[in-house]
């Protein structure tokens, strides 16, 4: 295996990155500065098109392929290598596979939520696992654990996960499944997971405009300024208004 890993790496690591402002540099714009991988600054463009191109072991349009070999290598490669670019590889390979196919290898895909640190990651394997849930209603036992689990991608994820995105969504869970995951974590702590909290407000107004509207109205002195921003950006510009001068009057309430 880690002859593959060396092969994939040295070709993108052959890339020339970006010379960008510091506040964009991946490192922080992705890894938001906590992140524990090396970010190398390449276009995302450039390595959708290095993984297009192939490897010695891999190309996207062989019928030859050893596929048992490429799915043990590609998790090989996302749990060894220590770049952020590198990593991405695996979760291409991924979604070239149908979404039975990642049910059958839902052991591999589900271990990678354990070294997800950014949320460019984290929100490729939302892609994956949103869709394994709508097939198997079983895996949300899954993101219920991730709900309450001490790791904060892991409790973005049990928001993200359910709906990316509900416009794709053919059998979407239904608000009943939603609520509670959104009312576990709606006093979080974490950035990430607050951004998640929004995300998934979002999402779930698409498909359940009138119940979702009524809860962020309820909760609009309880969503943070972080969730806020996405889970009212759907909304009709004078409901926003009219939730958000409730808002405020509620915590001016609480402030006296």
């Amino acid at each position: 295996m880690k002859k593959y890993l060396k092969e994939i790496e040295e070709i993108i690591l052959s890339i020339s990155p970006v010379v960008k402002p510091e506040k964009w540099l991946a490192k922080n714009y992705v890894g938001g500065g906590k992140s524990k991988l090396k970010y190398l600054d390449i276009k995302i463009p450039i390595v959708r098109n290095t993984f297009k191109n192939g490897f010695s072991f891999y190309h996207p349009k062989s019928k030859s392929n050893d596929n048992e070999l490429c799915w043990n290598i590609f998790d090989y490669v996302w749990k060894q290598s220590e770049y952020f670019e590198v990593m991405l590889l695996s979760s291409y390979f991924v979604s070239t596979k149908s979404i039975e196919e990642k049910i059958a290898n839902n052991r591999i895909l589900f271990s990678w939520q354990e070294k997800v640190d950014n949320w460019a990651h984290s929100d490729e394997l939302s892609n994956h696992y949103s869709q394994m849930l709508e097939l198997e209603p079983k895996y949300y036992d899954i993101f219920k654990k991730w709900n309450y689990s001490e790791n904060s991608w892991k409790r973005r994820q049990s928001l993200v996960g359910l709906l990316f995105y509900s416009r794709f969504r053919n059998r979407p869970l239904t608000w009943n499944k939603i609520k509670p995951m959104i009312e576990n974590l709606i006093a979080d702590h974490d950035y990430y997971v607050q951004k998640g909290i929004g995300w998934a407000l979002r999402e779930a107004y698409n498909l359940y405009p009138e119940v979702v509207l009524k809860y962020i109205t309820q909760k609009s002195s309880d969503i943070s300024s972080i969730a806020w921003v996405a889970a009212t950006e759907k909304l009709d510009l004078n409901i926003k208004q009219e939730i958000l001068n409730k808002r405020r009057k509620l915590k001016q309430r609480i402030k006296a």
